[in-house]
């Protein structure tokens, strides 16, 4: 008798514990898509360019590119970059920075010993402010104005060093206090000009992504591996799918999961206490997988099924928003798909676009630098035995964009300069110079590791220019051959030399070496920014100057 009682009750318990003691899990579905522009622009618009303007000793002031700085920035996934005009412009103009005022304050420290005895002393710093005035206008051909935003003004930049005399902070401050207030107000730059970017190509963009969906599966369940089994299906058939395929294919091999899930809806009953887990995990699993599919109706109708067992959840309720919102872009781009494709290898610039580039010290409609006469700027060049003068260089043709450096008897760019209490005249020739800067741009004479033996750099003195510098990595890049034509949009032998601000070790991305183990280094380098690292990783970031520029704005401005 009791050894009946001891199965019954075992029937019992194994009964309940499949019906009732079932969980629910999660299994992602990674997938690539276009999230569509809520501001979408005329379909005509395919191209677009930048403009940022300014004086050339505030770019040199920044330490910024003027030709490459926005590159990074505003980087539309649905349109084509042009250098010489566009649909529309994006334009960022800077005002002269002005040093309002400069004052050395201190406050009173205190600092208690285990025995509570009190050690006081006080720190002296300096608090400036400047104006630096900054503004942000998008137009389009047209001359409609669709964005315009001040980035910054007034700012007070305070540096405390912990300073206990004012001999030491003043000591400091001219060592440092200049690159101290230019790392400060780039900063200012640099993330209003991110946030504009991130507004704008939420607006107007048909941007790439990158997501995932769950989805449910379940535990300790007789469907336990049927769900399983359909959700490794579901994740199979978006696994290579690009974000401009047609879902044709996919939505034939997902078809046996979604006749499983039909047959788990029809098994089990909603209204019954312990089986409407089972009807409601089939029933959302395959309302987010037709929402992925862009089937909204059959979505929308999923939805409404499994709001009947939602468990408190709102997991249908969360679905049919996401529908709805995604209609509305439907009908704001007049598309039925997230599948988009822009062709962007067939798109043409209007006649009468808007010019890319910058001019220095005039207003944005002056027209910028003549190409056709004599152009000169202030700056300084550093020789080989390191020391610096102060000087200008003449640039005969005026073309400030493109210069030729290394051969000023065939017109390159000159240095004029006084040594000795004579007037000199340098070519620039990487042999000779240490580093100078020029129009914005800083340039340095070295021979950076790991460049490859077959190159005919190696073994010389090359020229590279700073592209991207901030307080966690820098970028430096050569684009200039100097050894047959001198012209610097040849880019024969380009290459970028990366280098995180803590590490000794630099990355050279024309190195073979490198070149072969290209996503792997880069994801070791970025490590301490897994979505970055991923990036190199799923092959969403290439190596070339460009795209090692995003990854360096990405790393200083939204990694930690």
């Amino acid at each position: 008798m009791k050894k009946t009682l001891f199965s019954l009750t075992m029937i019992f318990l194994f009964f309940s514990f499949n019906l009732s003691a079932q969980k629910l899990g999660d299994e992602p579905v990674k997938l690539s898509y276009i999230k569509l522009p809520s501001q979408p622009l005329p379909k005509d618009f395919t191209t677009y360019s930048t403009s940022l303007y300014g004086s050339r000793s505030d770019f040199s002031f920044l330490n910024i590119s003027p030709n490459t700085y926005l590159d990074a920035y505003f980087k539309f996934d649905g349109m084509q970059r042009v250098k010489n005009g566009g649909h529309f412009n994006m334009e960022v103009s800077l005002g002269t920075i002005e040093n309002i005022s400069t004052e050395t304050l201190s406050e009173d420290k205190v600092k208690k010993d285990k025995d509570g005895k009190e050690t006081k002393w006080k720190e002296y710093y300096i608090v400036v402010k400047t104006f630096f005035p900054v503004n942000f206008v998008m137009k389009d051909l047209n001359g409609n104005v669709l964005e315009e935003k001040t980035i910054s003004g007034e700012q007070t930049i305070t540096y405390k060093k912990g300073h206990k005399t004012t001999k030491a902070l003043n000591d400091n401050w001219k060592k440092y206090g200049r690159s101290y207030v230019s790392g400060k107000l780039k900063e200012v730059l640099s993330q209003g000009v991110h946030n504009i970017s991130m507004n704008a190509l939420a607006k107007y963009d048909y941007r790439v992504k990158n997501g995932k969906y769950q989805l449910l599966t379940v535990k300790k369940h007789d469907e336990e591996k049927g769900f399983a089994d359909m959700a490794a299906l579901v994740a199979r058939a978006f696994e290579g799918l690009g974000p401009t395929d047609a879902l044709d294919g996919v939505k034939k091999e997902v078809q046996p999961a979604f006749e499983y899930w039909k047959s788990v809806r029809e098994k089990y009953d909603h209204n019954d206490k312990k089986e409407k887990k089972i009807y409601h995990a089939a029933t959302i699993n395959m309302a987010r997988t037709a929402y992925w599919l862009d089937m909204l109706d059959a979505a929308k109708g999923y939805c409404t099924e499994a709001d009947k067992c939602d468990f408190k959840n709102n997991r249908a309720k969360d679905i049919m928003k996401k529908i709805e919102k995604l209609e509305e872009l439907f009908a704001l781009n007049e598309v039925e798909t997230r599948r988009y494709s822009p062709l962007l290898d067939q798109v043409v610039a209007p006649d009468s676009g808007f010019r890319g580039g910058y001019v220095d010290g005039m207003s944005s409609n002056s027209g910028g630098f003549s190409n056709t006469n004599e152009a000169s700027s202030e700056g300084y060049m550093i020789d080989k035995a390191g020391n610096k003068y102060e000087g200008t260089f003449v640039v005969p043709d005026g073309n400030l964009s493109t210069p030729t450096f290394g051969a000023a008897s065939k017109g390159g760019v000159q240095f004029h300069y006084e040594k000795n209490g004579q007037q000199v005249v340098s070519d620039l020739n990487p042999s000779s110079v240490k580093g100078f800067s020029f129009n914005g741009k800083t340039y340095a004479s070295d021979r950076p590791a790991g460049l490859g033996a077959g190159l005919m750099t190696s073994g010389k003195d090359i020229l590279y220019e700073s592209l991207y510098s901030s307080d966690k990595v820098n970028l430096l890049i050569h684009r200039i051959y100097y050894y047959k034509d001198f012209k610097a949009d040849d880019d024969h032998d380009e290459f970028v030399i990366v280098k995180k601000a803590n590490d000794k070790k630099a990355y050279n991305t024309g190195d073979l070496s490198f070149v072969l183990k290209f996503k792997k280094k880069m994801a070791e380098l970025y490590s301490d920014c897994p979505e970055l690292s991923q990036k190199y990783l799923d092959g969403e970031l290439k190596n070339n100057p460009d795209d090692h520029l995003r990854a360096a704005v990405i790393y200083t401005d939204e990694c930690k």
